[in-house]
């Protein structure tokens, strides 16, 4: 999670939704006015392309990540 101000909740959700999608994501994302929060299952290279592109946000650029590992999606 990070707090931080989002005033255009629309278009983040959907540049979000479309990456996570386009990476083969699963999970949920939340999103607030004072900020982002989520659980997100895939791939360990489609989870780094993630963080990697989320960060180029200077909103999220120093979002910290917490992991876990699993050996198949846990969301559905």
């Amino acid at each position: 999670y990070k707090y931080v101000k989002i005033h255009d909740l629309e278009k983040t959700k959907t540049i979000l939704f479309n990456l996570a999608e386009s990476l083969g994501l699963r999970g949920k994302i939340l999103l607030a006015e004072e900020g982002i929060n989520g659980c997100l299952s895939g791939n360990g290279k489609d989870i780094k392309n993630f963080k990697k592109k989320i960060k180029k946000n200077t909103k999220f650029s120093d979002i910290e990540f917490k992991e876990s590992f699993a050996s198949k999606h846990t969301f559905k």
